[in-house]
């Protein structure tokens, strides 16, 4: 509105006075007088606005959230002593700020997406300050302006936040292996058998290791399937509660390692720590990403070994992490509806339906992992938060290469139906 108002002016006050043939006072009516003087009031009124707005930008408009928390330490801390679920691991990752509660009761790790303050899955605290912690973590963002949003919770959450007449969400599922009575026998672990029976005919054997650990060889080879894996994608590298190749390098994050008989990393799967009380009690699925050369079945192989090295060490769970939009029966009819839409989306390239049913093959407990936000309203705002969070360099062109996945799935389903055979998904192949 300024710059055509300045326009206008300048076209009143000197193009045309110089078309006319110079600028020369030669009085003003009641209507030349009015006329501009209502031109100069429509001008200073949005000049002074702008100025104003300009002057108190700092307070008028909210900086861009940054996680420059000096807290991470006293997470990590927390998370030893506390109790904060299998997903607890992921609030020290890059991008996420931390909040300790005044009294030391606990902390909450999360990061803000427009005024969205989105948590990583469950407070870090004692179970029996919960409540204050959810609570007080809640009224700090009110008082910044932010809505919050707790993320991935698991239900003893859900149930302290619907009890203040909070609204829950079903947003996926975990997969919670018991090692204490994991085995490899029976018909249903035939699949498991396979490819342990496999990887031993092939010479491929696992090797439980930290990232810091490995030879530049090995180190290179993982960073190799990491970055082709990720380059392979249509569209971006999911991030959040999703890991990459940035959250293996990290001491007290363990990798699982398939190596085959020339000793080729072939098979990379990560596991973030779960403690419990000082003790640890198991550990969380994070990356899992097979190589070129990786034989069929090397993930399995890997959890496996995995769950049977923790059986030995006398822990008693490992989590296969949440898939997202896995639909738990505890969910509406109409949730149940869209997150199975949204899944079928975008099957064709994150695979969220073929995850799922690879962890069905360990026999793990299904837990839900839920949204909870203030009330319904909510709702809008904290779905385009959490699309910017988990996918932040979605561009146009990436929906439309999700649409040409869609139809070269069509094309090939058509055809394997037309030729008898069953088509294969590359998250399934992978």
């Amino acid at each position: 509105m300024l710059v055509v108002l300045t326009v206008v002016l300048a076209d009143a006050f000197l193009i045309e006075p110089l078309h006319d043939g110079g600028v020369q006072w030669q009085g003003l009516g009641l209507d030349a007088l009015e006329w501009q003087a209502t031109l100069l009031g429509a001008w200073v009124v949005p000049a002074v606005v702008l100025a104003v707005g300009l002057g108190l930008h700092g307070r008028l408009v909210r900086a861009r959230f940054r996680a420059v928390d000096g807290s991470q330490a006293a997470l990590v801390a927390m998370l030893r002593d506390g109790d904060a679920g299998s997903l607890g691991h992921m609030g020290t990752w890059h991008g996420n700020a931390t909040w300790v509660h005044p009294a030391g009761l606990g902390a909450v790790a999360y990061r803000v997406h427009g005024d969205v303050a989105l948590t990583v899955s469950d407070p870090v605290c004692a179970a029996a300050d919960r409540a204050v912690v959810l609570r007080d973590f809640a009224d700090s963002c009110e008082r910044k302006g932010w809505v919050p949003a707790f993320t991935s919770v698991h239900e003893p959450v859900r149930e302290i936040l619907a009890a203040d007449g909070w609204t829950a969400l079903p947003v996926g599922v975990e997969a919670v292996l018991d090692v204490t009575a994991f085995s490899l026998s029976g018909k249903k672990r035939q699949d498991l058998r396979t490819a342990s029976n496999r990887a031993d005919r092939e010479g491929v054997r696992d090797a439980w290791t930290t990232f810091g650990a490995l030879s530049d060889t090995h180190r290179h080879e993982v960073e190799a399937i990491c970055t082709r894996w990720a380059a392979d994608r249509r569209l971006p590298e999911m991030g959040f509660t999703l890991g990459g190749l940035r959250e293996l390098d990290d001491p007290d994050v363990r990798l699982m390692l398939a190596l085959d008989a020339e000793d080729h990393v072939v098979g990379v799967t990560s596991w973030l720590p779960v403690y419990e009380h000082g003790t640890l009690t198991g550990w969380t699925l994070d990356v899992m990403r097979r190589g070129e050369g990786g034989m069929p079945g090397v993930m399995e192989f890997l959890i496996a070994r995995t769950a049977l090295r923790a059986r030995e060490a006398g822990l008693t769970t490992i989590s296969l992490s949440g898939t997202p939009l896995a639909v738990h029966p505890d969910a509406g009819a109409l949730v149940a509806r869209g997150s199975a839409l949204l899944a079928r989306v975008l099957e064709p390239v994150y695979g969220f339906r073929s995850l799922q049913r690879f962890k069905e093959k360990f026999g793990a407990r299904h837990e839900p992992l839920w949204l909870v936000v203030p009330t319904p309203l909510h709702v809008p705002r904290v779905a385009r938060a959490l699309a910017t969070a988990y996918v932040p360099g979605l561009r146009p062109k990436h929906l439309w290469a999700l649409r040409q996945a869609h139809r070269r799935t069509d094309v090939t389903a058509a055809g394997a139906e037309a030729g008898g055979a069953r088509p294969t998904s590359q998250a399934g192949r992978r």
